[in-house]
């Protein structure tokens, strides 16, 4: 309804992920923090950087760059994500120990929403199966 809404870009470049559509989401992703005010010019080296990634390693170049930013974040002078949306990142790269051990970090300190909707993230799609997964589902009074 709102095409300057910057949470509308952002959900929609997680969305254009999941399709395989990364150059696209990477378009949206760059929408997304111009609109949130960021600097012209770091959205457009995040985006190329991404971009860069992406054309070099496909979806796990793109998932280990995003990855990076993220850990890289507090460097730069910003708070770092929540556990479970670095889990989320190291899941989407195929690291599922890592994936697990941001998880479990993310329970233990109660992170809230994020955590309550593991089961339907569609982030963690390739851990489900894991026993890991069922236990920490378990532990969160989440049955299967």
């Amino acid at each position: 309804m709102d095409p300057t809404f910057p949470l509308a870009h952002l959900y929609l470049s997680g969305l254009l992920q999941f399709q395989g559509r990364y150059k696209e989401s990477i378009q949206e992703y760059r929408k997304s923090r111009l609109l949130s005010g960021s600097d012209p010019d770091d959205a457009a080296r995040e985006a190329a950087g991404r971009l860069e990634a992406f054309n070099k390693g496909g979806e796990k170049g793109f998932w280990q760059h995003v990855l990076e930013e993220m850990l890289q974040a507090e460097k730069r002078g910003q708070p770092q994500p929540e556990a479970s949306t670095i889990a989320a990142v190291y899941a989407m790269a195929g690291d599922k120990d890592n994936a697990f051990g941001w998880l479990n970090r993310a329970y233990e300190q109660r992170e809230g929403q994020s955590i309550t909707l593991l089961k339907f993230n569609p982030y963690f799609k390739n851990l489900h199966g894991d026993p890991r997964f069922t236990a920490l589902l378990q532990r969160l009074g989440i049955t299967e």
